[in-house]
C-alpha cells in the first residue's frame, strides 16, 4: 500500500487493531480474573477473535457502504474509499493484532496476567506510535494515548471477572 492508500485507511487499520488487541486482551483478562482454566481462556480469546473480526469487518464494510448510499442520495460528494477494502482492512488489522495476546499462553500456558498484559501495552504502543508516520500527532503522544486505552480496558476486564466471580 503506498502511504496515500495508507492514509486514506489507516482509520480502518487502527480501529482494527486497537480493537483487536484490546478486546480479545479483555476477554482473556476477564477469564484469567475469574480464575478459568488455561484451555478456556484460550478458547475464550480464539472464539472473540474470530466472531468479533469478522462482526468488525462486515461492520464496517456495512457502515462505508452506508455512508456512501447516504451521500449519493443526498448528493454529496463522498470519500474515495472502496468499502470492501475498508471492511477487509479492518478484519485483518484486528485478527493480526488480536492474535497477539494468545500466543504467549497458547506457547507459554504459566505466564503471568502482568506478562502479557506487558506485551499488550508494547503492541499498543507501537500502534499508536506508528500513527505519526502519516498524520501530524507525536509518536510518543499516539503511542501513550493508545496505551492508555488499551491498558485501562483491560484492567476492567481482569477486575470485572474477579469481581463477577466471587459473586456468582
Amino acid at each position: 500500500m503506498s502511504n496515500r492508500q495508507t492514509g486514506i485507511y489507516l482509520r480502518n487499520i487502527v480501529f482494527g487493531g486497537l480493537d483487536g488487541v484490546v478486546t480479545t486482551f479483555a476477554v482473556m483478562a476477564g477469564a484469567t480474573g475469574a480464575n478459568l482454566s488455561t484451555r478456556t481462556i484460550i478458547i475464550l480469546g480464539l472464539a472473540n477473535l474470530l466472531a468479533d473480526g469478522f462482526s468488525m469487518g462486515v461492520g464496517n464494510y456495512m457502515g462505508e457502504r452506508s455512508e456512501q448510499q447516504f451521500n449519493k442520495k443526498v448528493q454529496i460528494k463522498f470519500k474515495r474509499t472502496k468499502p470492501f477494502i475498508s471492511g477487509l482492512v479492518t478484519f485483518v488489522s484486528f485478527m493480526i493484532l488480536g492474535f497477539i495476546p494468545i500466543i504467549p499462553i497458547v506457547f507459554f500456558p504459566q505466564v503471568s496476567f502482568q506478562g502479557v498484559l506487558l506485551l499488550v501495552a508494547a503492541v499498543l504502543f507501537i500502534l499508536g506510535s506508528l500513527r505519526s508516520k502519516i498524520t501530524t500527532i507525536n509518536w510518543l503522544r499516539g503511542g501513550l494515548e493508545m496505551t492508555a486505552a488499551g491498558v485501562v480496558a483491560s484492567l476492567i476486564a481482569f477486575y470485572s471477572g474477579e469481581l463477577l466471580a466471587t459473586l456468582l
